[in-house]
Parts: structure tokens; sequence; C-alpha cells
């Protein structure tokens, strides 16, 4: 798997961009616990196209099949999840667009 960027802290915002040549970014949350984990992405309307969100449980590797894959159909939309087993979890952003100048937002609330 990639690098992922991390941990994310709970309810804070980040603000990174998906530029060209950087077809995914990636991000891990440690949990301690089984309660849900929501992910909220703001896109732009350059990262519409091809947006994917996927999430890797423990153990998973990057030729491993996601435990969640969701399309993103609107600029701003939350996914949810509830972890099987505590541990690290990756979250991959994906998308065929991509914007130099406008980053994207994200935010991870989990307990």
């Amino acid at each position: 798997m990639a690098h992922a960027w991390g941990p994310l802290h709970t309810w804070q915002w980040y603000f990174p961009k998906l530029c060209l040549g950087d077809p995914e970014d990636n991000y891990y949350v440690d949990t301690v616990t089984t309660n849900k984990v929501s992910v909220r992405i703001m896109l732009p309307p350059t990262l519409m196209a091809g947006a994917t969100l996927r999430v890797y449980g423990p153990g998973t590797t990057n030729a491993g099949s996601p435990d969640h894959t969701w399309t993103v159909t609107a600029r701003n939309q939350t996914f949810t999840f509830n972890p099987t087993t505590v541990g690290r979890y990756v979250v991959r952003f994906t998308s065929s667009g991509h914007d130099n100048l406008t980053p994207y937002q994200l935010i991870a609330t989990y307990y």
C-alpha cells in the first residue's frame, strides 16, 4: 500500500490537494474501539470525475480488496463504516481529475 499520512485526528479538518500526476491520497485512522467512523469529503468540481473513497482494514495490503468502497456522487458527502476490529484503517481517495490549485476538504470523526 502506498504511504498513508496520519493519523487523522477526530474532528480536525484537512485541506489537501490532488495534483496532476498524483492519482490518490492515503490517510489512516487508528481506532481503539469498534465504534463507527465517519469520513466527510468536500470536493471542488475538478475532482468529481471518477471520485472514489475506499477503506482498508488492519492487515490489508494494496493487493487486497478494500473493506468498503464508495463512489463519491456529491461534492459534500459523508461515508460511515463500523470497524470490525481495533487497529489501523487506511482511507484512500482517488479521482480521475486533478487540481493543482484548489484543495479538497476532509474530516474524520470517531470515538
